[in-house]
């Protein structure tokens, strides 16, 4: 009796364990800094630039093996169909033919080609590693646009659930004065109709939350089923920025106008590399063959110093430096062209903080005269000395402002992570 207990309890604690709803995997806390972490490690893009660099560092590798010396080493094996004959010894000799032999180059001078590629060898991994650099400042901004863009909507929800709350209430009251006589059939007409209205409300504001949240995981590589809990609350945090501070910050971090520098830094080296080509290439060459009816190592060497030099070219090199030069003017318009651009857009940014700014104290005191007014309106409504539509009229001054409200923070914040952008830094 007592071990039919034992297992009963047991199986009843398993299953008790079993329903049990599971942490850990399935839900996961994020802050701004986190969501952009997870975006950064799980991205296919960034991942793809990553491979990019040890492309691009191999190149290096490469580049480096120029200035060492090539040795080859080669066997060879022939089986002639008759055995040839001798005739200062009337011998027959053997139809077999091993050959052994080991060859050297070595590039003495070059005219500076060597040196020059692994140059541009080490520019490619610098213009790999600043485009990953800049891929993943792009990959925060949208990271941080969508994680502000989640918490208005999360925000949202629950001014639409408190305002059904509220509506809910007004309907219970326009119930009471109508028993009474106090309230038409019309005003308790309109108080319902406007709780179902709310209702629509709050399921369209959800609907934006899981799309805001859909939107996100898709960014972070998250599975559709895992349960995101937003650390940070929408708000906002007054900051005085000045242009020229920002407009120096950008112009020494910006990736874009370093990539385009390293692209002419490494025009430049084309220059010189076909400016090198009209000196003289200078090398060492060395061989050493066996060749008997057996195999065997002894044999003959020899050592060659070679020269090669171009003498006339139709003026293929000249054309070519001027294309280069060409190339290395139109760069420098382009730089002109991106400082302008990078002055334009710290403007930008900085008058896109001072408006939302403005939009947001503009909104706290239309938020708390919403307030007062819905508060004043709640009063009377509940003496029966407003009408249903009076009332219904208030709540939804009250809730568009409190949207506006919420819209005005997302915009500063988006527009502080806008200005980061263009600064070219972190947040």
């Amino acid at each position: 009796m007592q071990r039919v207990k034992l297992t009963s309890l047991i199986v009843l604690l398993v299953l008790a364990i079993s329903t049990l709803p599971a942490f850990g995997a399935d839900s996961i806390n994020l802050t701004e800094e986190k969501a952009i972490e997870l975006a950064l490690e799980n991205n296919s893009q960034i991942e793809s630039l990553r491979r990019e660099v040890k492309i691009a560092q191999k190149q290096v590798e490469i580049a480096r093996a120029s200035f060492y010396p090539q040795l080859d080493l080669g066997a060879g094996y022939t089986r002639l169909g008759e055995a040839p004959f001798d005739f200062q010894t009337q011998q027959e000799l053997s139809q077999n033919r091993f050959t052994t032999s080991l060859d050297l180059e070595l590039p003495l001078y070059t005219g500076g080609q060597r040196s020059i590629g692994y140059q541009q060898a080490e520019k490619g991994v610098l213009t790999a590693q600043k485009e990953l650099e800049e891929q993943k400042k792009e990959l925060a901004y949208q990271v941080s646009e969508q994680y502000y863009s989640l918490l208005e909507a999360e925000e949202m929800v629950q001014v639409s659930k408190k305002s059904l709350e509220r509506i809910e209430d007004y309907v219970q009251t326009a119930e009471v004065n109508y028993e009474v006589g106090i309230f038409t059939r019309t005003n308790l007409l309109q108080a319902q109709t406007q709780k179902l209205q709310a209702e629509q409300g709050l399921l369209r504001a959800r609907n934006g939350a899981e799309l805001a949240e859909l939107a996100l995981k898709n960014t972070l590589k998250l599975p559709r089923e895992t349960e995101v809990e937003l650390v940070k609350e929408l708000d906002w945090e007054e900051k005085d920025y000045q242009f020229d501070k920002v407009k120096e910050i950008a112009f020494n971090n910006r990736l874009d106008l370093e990539l385009l520098e390293l692209n002419r830094e490494v025009v430049e080296l084309n220059l010189e590399r076909k400016k090198g080509e009209a000196h003289p290439n200078l090398f060492l060459s060395g061989n050493y063959e066996a060749q008997d009816d057996s195999f065997t190592v002894d044999g003959d060497w020899r050592v060659s110093l070679g020269l090669s030099y171009n003498l006339y070219d139709g003026g293929e090199r000249r054309a070519e430096l001027a294309q280069i030069e060409e190339e290395l003017d139109i760069l420098d318009l382009r730089a002109d062209d991106l400082k302008d651009l990078i002055e334009l857009e710290v403007e930008e940014a900085l008058l896109k903080i001072s408006e939302t700014r403005e939009g947001i104290k503009l909104m706290e005191l239309s938020l708390e005269k919403a307030e007062e007014n819905l508060k004043e309106s709640e009063a009377n409504y509940q003496e029966g000395l407003i009408t249903t539509n009076d009332l219904l009229e208030a709540e939804a001054t009250y809730q568009e402002v409190q949207s506006d409200y919420l819209s005005a923070i997302y915009d500063y914040n988006l527009a502080v992570a806008k200005l980061y952008q263009v600064k070219g830094i972190g947040r």
